[in-house]
């Protein structure tokens, strides 16, 4: 709303991580925590748990050889999300220290994220250059944007509105007249669906332990 109050460009583009936690590699997502901090005790049962791994597939009365793996993360376990954005964090870190895209006062607001749901907020001229950091991290920690799963809107025109396109690699992104990002629908008149998207969580049956 800053931004169309003051009649700047503001774009929002939604990036799709493939198999987001399928791609995590144990040995880079272990040098990480490691550079955090996480040591110790912690560390080698982390190094533990993800080193070694295996896995058996079971057909009938047969059962295949054991498989390594070497990439991913346990799905539905306590730690994985916390794992994976921790894997995620270092584009983050690098898009706010670039002080490339949008901004309230002096707070960067350029990368709304939820675990692997990452979205881009920013004028034009910064756009391309959040996706070209993206795209290098991205390759260093041998995961991957979707190009053709992503999307961009502009929820504020400005003034002198021109519409341009950026890219992904070698893959443009798809521009778009409304799209979701963490459940909330977004239309280029900046306008959200959140009722909806509160009515749905009211509908949801819920268990008390």
């Amino acid at each position: 709303m800053l931004y169309k109050f003051l009649k700047i460009v503001l774009e929002l583009l939604t990036l799709d991580a493939e198999k987001a936690f399928d791609t995590v590699t144990h040995e880079i997502m272990l040098n990480k925590m490691f550079h955090d901090g996480i040591r110790g005790d912690m560390w080698v049962l982390l190094k533990n748990i993800y080193t070694n791994m295996t896995l058996q597939v079971k057909w009938g009365d047969q059962t295949t050889q054991h498989v390594n793996i070497q990439q991913g993360i346990r799905q539905g376990a306590k730690l994985s999300t916390l794992l994976y954005k921790r894997y995620n964090n270092t584009i983050l870190n690098a898009i706010t220290g670039s002080h490339l895209g949008a901004k309230i006062g002096t707070i960067c607001v350029a990368s709304p994220t939820c675990a692997d749901d990452i979205a881009l907020l920013g004028e034009p001229q910064d756009i391309q250059a959040m996706l070209n950091i993206i795209e290098f991290h991205t390759k260093r920690d041998m995961v991957k944007i979707n190009p053709e799963k992503s999307e961009v809107l502009c929820t504020s025109k400005g003034k002198n509105y021109q519409q341009k396109a950026y890219t992904l690699g070698e893959k443009q992104i798809n521009r778009v007249d409304k799209l979701k990002h963490l459940g909330i629908t977004r239309n280029v008149k900046s306008k959200v669906n959140t009722d909806e998207r509160l009515k749905t969580g009211r509908d949801k049956p819920y268990m008390h332990f």
